[in-house]
């Protein structure tokens, strides 16, 4: 029975706790172990799961045998793991009766692989009639610059943004997030700036789908609002803008952006804006990223973004540029020799969705995120106590890589070391969580996670 508190709500009861603690229990074991009728995932725990060699994360792999494996925005797949990523799932398909599905508009040639994966890679069509599929979905005519040199500045941009009452902006990375912000809160009147709203992954989780949720209801209002996000927003964010500015990127990217303009169709092509814009301030310092921006730019430029066969050729440059398919890179040679070899910790240690090198850094974003730093903070905990706690501080997590943290003393300095850590893997902020820009600090614009 449930007892009153002095102010008169209710309070569980010892055995009410542990009667919740266990099913929450429960739930997490049959989660982490796949063993349920239907199972959401990520890429990432699905994949890296699959090349692991830890017992507690292979134990749940035989669960996926004669299953249905769905993989939604397949673009995200790192190019330089595609020959290793493809022949597991042909191994998953051929001996353990699995079927793959992949569901994206930007669908990478993988089929341009084939003669380097074991067995080859000759997937089909669900839908066959794809042409006019693309043909009937177009909702938006893309506008490019006039030429390639054509650059702007971000308070150019601000203001081109500004001329209309609903507009979404994409960038490359969350530094040039944070100054076109910051451009157009100086153009904006004091009392428009609630209508200004600054997305990426300097925002933890929980606030990212906060900020959502008002951007939703203010287009539902038809009421003025803007959005400046990195590519974040490009995959699985269900937003309808009538305006879509999108800084020169990798081709997908731009067809993904441009996905959120007029996406529920209410609007003629001709009454909506999707424009490509090539920031002045433009070197992107991921390798992989900027090799396909400047494969967009260099060979697809003013490209049929609504055309399968634009994406077939791009894909296939960009395998080939990349020579994803040979020799690759250093990681994809030793990868590949690993698996040839059989060399199960390497496998794992070098098969990487993500850069495994990032520490998560609880933030106090909201009451709830104030209590997990707290939390967090608590000495004696036990193994399972500190456990159930990094489990619930997820939706508060910012994401940042290791050696930019220690190199910053501006970032250095608001982070504390999760107590009983022993992995040093955790982390809680203690500076300013900031309502619009989360913890992106003046030092380091750059150090987080795109």
């Amino acid at each position: 029975m449930a007892d009153r508190t002095k102010d008169g709500s209710s309070e569980l009861s010892n055995e009410e706790k542990d009667a919740e603690w266990e099913n929450e229990r429960r739930r997490r074991l049959l989660s982490e172990n796949w063993d349920a009728p239907l199972v959401v995932t990520t890429s990432v725990q699905f994949f890296e799961s699959l090349f692991a060699n830890r017992p507690s994360t292979c134990r749940k792999l035989h669960n996926v045998a004669k299953s249905v494996v769905y993989f939604d925005e397949a673009q995200t797949l790192p190019t330089g793991l595609a020959v290793a990523t493809l022949g597991a799932l042909n191994a998953l398909m051929k001996d353990y009766g699995v079927t793959v599905v992949f569901g994206t508009a930007t669908q990478p040639a993988f089929k341009a692989l084939s003669s380097h994966i074991p067995d080859g890679w000759q997937p089909r069509e669900i839908i066959q009639d794809t042409q006019n599929i693309f043909k009937d979905l177009k909702r938006v005519m893309p506008v490019w610059p006039s030429s390639r040199t054509e650059k702007m500045e971000w308070p150019e941009v601000a203001q081109g943004l500004v001329e209309h009452d609903q507009a979404l902006c994409v960038v490359n990375l969350k530094k040039h997030a944070a100054e076109l912000t910051r451009a157009m809160l100086e153009i904006l009147p004091s009392q428009s700036h609630g209508s200004l709203f600054h997305l990426s992954t300097a925002l933890c989780p929980a606030h990212r789908q906060a900020v959502l949720k008002k951007i939703r209801a203010l287009l539902e209002e038809k009421k003025t609002v803007y959005l400046i996000a990195t590519q974040c927003i490009e995959a699985g964010v269900d937003v309808d803008f009538p305006v879509v500015w999108r800084a020169m990127g990798p081709l997908e990217s731009l067809a993904q952006a441009f996905g959120r303009c007029n996406r529920e169709g209410r609007l003629q092509p001709e009454e909506c804006e999707a424009r490509v814009f090539v920031p002045m301030e433009d070197d992107i310092p991921m390798p992989g990223y900027k090799q396909a921006a400047s494969v967009a730019a260099s060979h697809y430029w003013e490209a049929d973004l609504h055309s399968p066969e634009v994406f077939d050729s791009y894909f296939s440059k960009l395998y080939s540029d990349q020579d994803i398919g040979g020799e690759g890179s250093r990681l994809q040679r030793e990868l590949r020799e690993a698996i040839e070899q059989l060399k199960f910790p390497d496998i794992a240690e070098r098969y990487r969705l993500i850069s495994s090198d990032t520490v998560s850094v609880v933030v106090p974003y909201t009451e709830n995120g104030a209590k997990a730093c707290n939390a967090l903070q608590a000495r004696g905990l036990s193994i399972k106590a500190l456990r159930a706690l990094m489990f619930q501080a997820q939706p508060y997590i910012v994401n940042v890589y290791r050696n930019q943290l220690f190199r910053d003393r501006d970032i250095a300095s608001r982070v504390i070391p999760v107590c009983g850590d022993v992995k040093g893997g955790w982390y809680t902020w203690v500076g300013k969580y900031n309502d619009q820009f989360g913890i992106l600090t003046k030092a380091s614009d750059e150090v987080w996670i795109v």
